[in-house]
């Protein structure tokens, strides 16, 4: 399995992260030069929406740093 397929750079929008999330398995890691920062999964964009927050915010604002 292609590890590649599941990393992001951490501005991507969230629009875009859903995108790849429908492909993915359901999470995705967000890295900055190379190294982890965060993860997103699909619940962690359904509660930026729900929460009124844009599509066009950046993943970084979304992701689970923890």
């Amino acid at each position: 399995m292609d590890i590649n397929k599941f990393l992001i750079e951490k501005d991507i929008t969230v629009r875009a992260a859903m995108g790849i999330l429908n492909t993915a398995k359901r999470v995705l890691f967000i890295v900055e030069e190379g190294r982890l920062v965060g993860s997103l999964t699909d619940g962690d964009a359904r509660r930026w929406i729900l929460a009124n927050g844009s599509l066009d915010a950046p993943v970084s604002c979304v992701m689970n740093k923890k």
